[in-house]
């Protein structure tokens, strides 16, 4: 849990940083248009529209900044460090590092998974009852041997030699019912832990399925947002603001790609932290430690 609270607060103040650069921007058109609109070049609606787009991040900023100490107080929790510790911003996240291969998972998850060892040994125990419960259904035989010492006061009729006696002892259950009925309990327990384990196994699977999906849907994402569309979203406010400041086109086209530009550096921030959630959530499926780097 402290790896994906971890992940929660990065996010945040990605996110935090990631608006607050677009307003920083948005506040340098603003002093642009109202010098524009005060030589009359142009419109009022040009210089109220990136006034209403301040305000839309004003309260984006707002949101953000408020939800940081209730993050902060969750992730202190659960590293258990004093409640006044100051968190900073992260601003990294770990590598999640790569992903085994189905069979390996699972075969980690079979092995691993703290839920399924709690089940194992409940299904170990109720075999051991099982083979008392069978063992007590048997007769008891007893072997053993007896010794007599003799001394000078032995009888006449005793050679006056130590004497040996074996013995020979069966002992035959005879409350049957009663153990057949604790071997049937026995038998009935047994199989209800491992119906247990199976259902538990079941939707762990699921759960792994899900956890490797997010995971390999996210590093898609990263790579989606990284790689192409933060780079055509750079490209296209380039030209939306060259054609304004040109005259060839309105201020209009430049805050939507503005707008989206902010909506695709947002959503890498959120499928960033999105992987390494995934990642850590597998793990905890799997029952493997990882030693997390930077």
């Amino acid at each position: 849990e402290v790896v994906t609270a971890y992940a929660e607060y990065y996010y945040l103040g990605a996110a935090l940083r990631t608006t607050r650069e677009n307003r920083t921007l948005l506040e340098g058109w603003e002093a642009i248009l109202r010098g524009r609109y005060a030589a009359g070049q142009v419109t009022y609606s040009n210089l109220i529209q990136v006034q209403v787009e301040l305000g839309r991040m004003d309260d984006q900023i707002i949101t953000l900044e408020r939800q940081q100490e209730p993050s902060a107080a969750r992730l202190r929790t659960l590293m258990d460090l004093h409640p006044d510790t100051a968190l900073p911003w992260p601003d990294r996240l770990p590598e999640p590092g790569t992903l085994e291969s189905r069979e390996t998972l699972l075969a980690n998850l079979e092995a691993g998974n703290a839920e399924l060892k709690v089940l194992d040994a409940m299904a170990d125990r109720e075999t051991r009852r099982l083979e008392v419960a069978r063992k007590e259904s048997f007769p008891n035989f007893m072997v053993g041997m007896e010794w007599t010492p003799m001394g000078k006061g032995a009888a006449e009729h005793q050679t006056g030699k130590d004497q040996w006696m074996a013995m020979i002892g069966i002992e035959v259950p005879i409350w049957t019912g009663k153990r057949s009925a604790a071997r049937r309990e026995a038998v009935a327990m047994r199989e209800a832990v491992l119906d247990r384990k199976a259902d538990m196994s079941n939707m762990l699977r699921e759960s792994l399925d899900m956890a490797v999906f997010r995971y390999d849907d996210s590093r898609r994402k990263v790579s989606l947002y990284r790689d192409s569309l933060i780079p055509k979203g750079q490209q296209s406010l380039e030209a939306s603001f060259a054609a304004f400041e040109s005259g060839k086109g309105d201020f209009l086209s430049v805050l939507d790609a503005q707008r989206s530009l902010l909506e695709f550096s947002l959503l890498m921030d959120r499928a960033s932290a999105d992987l390494v959630q995934a990642r850590a959530a597998i793990d905890l499926l799997t029952g493997q430690a990882r030693v997390w780097s930077e």
